[in-house]
């Protein structure tokens, strides 16, 4: 099975680089204006501390091309049609962030972390944060 793996939303291009992350093959999904960047994956989707600087580094490369919102590392798209409806169904949302965003950048840092976080430090909700959520400061 071929899934994707999301890397930036952009304005269609002409051209851009041909491989995503491990070499493989890196696609523009188009939907109207949009396209959404995403490297072919065959195989079970597993992703490595490398893959992350990979997938930032290529997130850099497309912003270097134009207004671009990067979209979050791990993103698993099940197949162009699920990438494409995805993208039509925020079109409007998404055109006007790139054209709001100019020639200027979205932020993204990466961060790692170097040891499992424990499940016993500070707050109340502890072990309720998922991804992109903190627990540090929940109910501030």
């Amino acid at each position: 099975m071929t899934r994707l793996l999301a890397h930036a939303i952009t304005r269609r291009a002409t051209g851009g680089p041909q491989l995503g992350l491990r070499g493989r093959p890196l696609d523009q999904i188009s939907a109207g204006e949009l396209g959404l960047w995403a490297t072919r994956w065959d195989g079970e989707p597993t992703l490595t501390r490398d893959d992350a600087f990979a997938h930032h580094d290529l997130v850099g490369v497309l912003c270097d091309a134009g207004a671009c919102l990067p979209v979050r590392f791990g993103t698993w798209l099940a197949d162009e049609d699920s990438a494409r409806r995805s993208l039509e169904a925020q079109q409007e949302r998404f055109e006007t962030a790139v054209d709001r965003l100019g020639d200027r950048r979205e932020v993204a840092i990466t961060l790692l972390w170097t040891e499992a976080p424990s499940l016993e430090w500070g707050s109340a909700g502890a072990g309720k944060a998922g991804p992109g959520r903190t627990r540090c400061c929940d109910g501030i």
